[in-house]
């Protein structure tokens, strides 16, 4: 099999084109030794995606040895990528056996914290993943204090203990959370709590025929909301926001009162509440009022790209032609087909919003909350 092409679009950074000739190829090019070396060289890319793509949509063997016998296990354990491993990993039914490469990550991870417990890798989020994939249950509290050794958030210390603890989806769970972030001693420890709230009202628990006692996604709302009033760092402001919508709240007007924070990652999660609304098809008010408009429009011209096509989106779901207008323009600048948050919009926008009006606000559909996430 000629690889030239594929590997030349891995010199070039072009995941899209990759992909895109990696479709043209029939499975049984990609078993053996072509396989192995395609997803060795995209794993040290980076390329998440298509580690993916060739594992579970194509069939290759992830656990064989690449270039030099390299354990591609051990190799992502050592790095600290969880999101590696589990594409390694995928398709495994049991990773319960004594020799399994899941316990093998998990030993080898233990093994590289008790050597250098203060390295900047993320071995204990590995340690969490692979615990849970073991259905090992650790208490919230180490958990939390796994995620605080660095307190890096979007580190997979702190994403993988946020995930386990989320999945235990009950109120028992939902309690904890809201007591850290009512009494927490610092800022760390306030902003995982936030995170786990969030994602309480994103995933669904691990495993859904448990008997658990159940929280209400007006519970969550009742306690988040007032946080609102006094909360004062960016990254738990964003976590704060994203909870509250996660669970369901769709005050635009509320939310887009922080439209002007100086943190964009706050500015978009402001706008992520409205676009949640009108997809929704909620209006009390919603985006169809001119006072939601006339901020959505002002953050047509925000400096950061996702938040001016949350916003352009939101507006374009309406019916809005400035949205779509706005959105045309992004399109043209977007180099690699854009971050996920813009190509989230625009596949939507594409597929849901309603034809072009000559006025605003006509001609509106609603989405379900399925189809908007």
């Amino acid at each position: 099999m000629d690889t030239c092409p594929l590997t030349a679009a891995i010199a070039r950074g072009d995941e899209y084109l990759f992909l895109t000739l990696l479709a043209e190829v029939p499975d049984a090019e990609l078993s053996g030794p072509t396989g192995t070396a395609l997803l060795e060289t995209v794993a040290r890319t980076g390329w998440v995606a298509s580690m993916s793509e060739l594992v579970a949509m194509r069939g290759v063997d992830a656990l064989l040895p690449w270039a030099g016998g390299v354990d591609p296990v051990e190799w992502a354990v050592r790095r600290g990528r969880v999101d590696f491993l589990r594409e390694l990993l995928h398709g495994i039914e049991d990773p319960t056996p004594p020799d399994s490469p899941h316990r093998r990550a998990l030993r080898i991870a233990e093994e590289a914290i008790a050597a250098d417990p203060g390295a900047p890798v993320s071995w204990r989020g590995v340690v969490t993943a692979m615990e849970r994939e073991l259905g090992v249950h650790r208490a919230p509290e180490v958990l939390m204090a796994r995620a605080l050794v660095r307190a890096a958030p979007g580190s997979g210390d702190w994403d993988e203990s946020v995930s386990a603890l989320a999945g235990r989806a009950d109120l028992a769970l939902f309690r904890w959370a809201c007591d850290r972030v009512s009494d927490a001693p610092s800022v760390a420890q306030r902003r995982f709590a936030l995170d786990v709230l969030h994602l309480l009202g994103r995933c669904p628990p691990d495993d859904p025929f448990e008997d658990r006692t159940p929280f209400t996604a007006a519970d969550a709302r009742a306690f988040l909301r007032p946080l609102l009033e006094t909360e004062d760092d960016p990254y738990a402001l964003r976590s704060l926001l994203n909870a509250l919508a996660a669970h369901g709240w769709d005050d635009a007007p509320t939310a887009l009162r922080h439209a002007g924070h100086p943190d964009p990652a706050v500015r978009l999660a402001a706008v992520r509440v409205p676009w949640q609304a009108v997809a929704d098809g909620t209006d009390h008010p919603g985006p169809g009022t001119p006072e939601v408009r006339a901020v959505l429009t002002g953050l047509l011209a925000d400096p950061d790209t996702s938040v001016r096509a949350r916003a352009a989106g939101t507006l374009a779901l309406y019916g809005d032609p400035r949205g779509r207008a706005a959105l045309d323009g992004i399109r043209c600048g977007l180099v690699d087909g854009g971050g996920w948050e813009v190509r989230d919009v625009l596949y939507r926008v594409r597929t849901y919003a309603p034809p072009p009006v000559g006025a605003a606000g006509r001609g509106r559909r609603g989405l379900t909350r399925g189809q908007l996430r």
